[in-house]
């Protein structure tokens, strides 16, 4: 993780909670709105830790197949 900036805002009567997070190679952009702040920020980090994790897995994978591509490359 490189650099997290987070902003909370209200317009009117809806609370809004978004987060961009730089992470080495890509951006996550993640955004909430709900009638409670806290409501927004809830949702929000459920949101976040889904994309965190699917970038996770998608560097794990690529990572794990990486070797065996080229193992069979060379054969």
């Amino acid at each position: 993780m490189i650099d997290v900036a987070v902003t909370l805002s209200v317009d009117k009567l809806v609370h809004k909670a978004e987060v961009n997070v730089h992470l080495s190679g890509k951006d996550i952009h993640v955004e909430a709105t709900d009638s409670d702040m806290y409501a927004a920020i809830d949702a929000l980090m459920d949101k976040l830790d889904r994309q965190v994790l699917k970038h996770k897995e998608k560097q794990s994978e690529h990572r794990a197949t990486s070797p065996q591509v080229q193992q069979e490359a060379s054969l």
